[in-house]
């Protein structure tokens, strides 16, 4: 993180800062509130909020500046944590980061793959397979989404492992294990709800079972596995 000059001195030692993505973060006088991080200080009469991470990585606070005081950021940030993203929106975002940011750095063979995976994604987002941006239609529609990132995460996991663009493993990597997050994300919703309505014990603890054994070969370097097995855990609790 890249330092930036403390505020007037009267915050000695609370210095903020901007992160990787360019975001003003730091501050002083922390207060945990629902795993969220708001800081606040009093500079020269000048009341602000600085800024803090929730735990879903979202940046939240504000920093009111003024272009009259030296060493104050001029960025002003939202002042409540975004909604999170669905499944389906955590997908679609991921389908439009290849395509935007991808997709152009890759030649050849290379992009004939990372299309193919597109491809796949587009499948699993079109709306006929999708009660809400949370839930997959019950049946094979539903069950079509897994097998459609599993498609994906093939030619990804092959782009990882060698592609001739010179683009580095981790890009991919971070590309499956979004989609992987996803797919279990999509069974996890799916056992909550089972266990909220008092579903079949059996089926509940079956769904259990398969999502453990999706997490196993997730940390295998087997995402084909395990998106199989999230997909068990899928269909296990929407029928209990």
């Amino acid at each position: 993180m890249t330092a930036l000059p403390l505020l007037g001195g009267a915050l000695a030692g609370s210095a903020r800062g901007i992160n990787a993505s360019g975001q003003v973060v730091g501050g002083c006088y922390a207060n945990a509130n629902q795993g969220l991080v708001l800081l606040k200080g009093l500079v020269a009469g000048l009341d602000f909020w600085a800024v803090g991470m929730n735990d879903a990585g979202v940046i939240v606070g504000n920093a009111c500046t003024t272009p009259g005081y030296p060493g104050t950021p001029h960025a002003v940030l939202w002042n409540a944590a975004a909604a999170p993203q669905s499944p389906r929106e955590q997908l679609a975002q991921l389908r439009d980061e290849l395509v935007n940011d991808v997709l152009p750095t890759l030649a050849g063979g290379d992009q004939t793959k990372l299309q193919d995976a597109i491809n796949h994604l587009n499948k699993a987002l079109e709306d006929s397979r999708w009660l809400d941006d949370s839930h997959l239609k019950p049946g094979p529609k539903g069950e079509s989404v897994f097998d459609e990132t599993k498609a994906a995460v093939a030619q990804l996991k092959e782009l990882r492992d060698r592609n001739k663009s010179g683009v580095a493993r981790e890009v991919f990597q971070a590309c499956i294990d979004q989609i992987l997050a996803v797919d279990r994300e999509l069974a996890v919703i799916a056992l909550d709800e089972a266990k909220a309505g008092g579903g079949n014990a059996g089926k509940i603890k079956t769904a259990e079972a398969e999502l453990a054994k999706g997490d196993q070969e997730a940390g295998r370097d087997h995402p084909d596995k395990a998106i199989d097995h999230y997909k068990n855990s899928w269909k296990n609790a929407i029928a209990a």
